[in-house]
């Protein structure tokens, strides 16, 4: 069965094998049926699982650790199905695909983004004459 029977459109792309350095090319309605679903099966498990993957070292607790992996994969999750995906593609919702890269930025900045949000939402205003401030200066769009 093509792929487009299962809603998706006709694809050729191309892989790199690392190990051999070799590039393959595939034409999803030249595959069997039985290859093309099990490659997007695949891919989605793979995706969404990998957001889960955390180190536990960098976690306090079991908790904290099972915590995250869950949000991870959650978050792969809803990337899916906002087009919110790696690659050439422009994501579904660009202002929130913005917001995630700033939101992980901040985060490993060290950010709390409660208490940033928090801070916000009691003086907007305060925001926006800083914003205001970094634009006339060049440094902020």
């Amino acid at each position: 069965m093509p792929l487009t029977r299962m809603g998706v459109k006709t694809m050729i792309t191309t892989i790199l094998v690392k190990c051999s350095g070799e590039t393959v090319e595939f034409d999803t309605d030249a595959l069997p049926a039985v290859t093309n679903e099990f490659v997007v099966n695949y891919g989605f498990k793979q995706w969404v699982n990998d957001g889960a993957a955390k180190q536990r070292k960098d976690f306090d607790s079991d908790e904290e650790y099972e915590a995250a992996r869950v949000a991870g994969a959650q978050d792969r999750i809803e990337r899916l199905r906002a087009g919110d995906v790696p690659g050439t593609r422009a994501p579904a919702d660009p202002n929130l695909a913005k917001a995630r890269k700033l939101a992980k930025t901040a985060e490993a900045g060290g950010v709390d983004i409660d208490a940033l949000l928090a801070a916000v939402a009691a003086n907007p205003e305060k925001l926006a004459n800083w914003l205001a401030k970094q634009a006339a200066s060049g440094r902020a769009a």
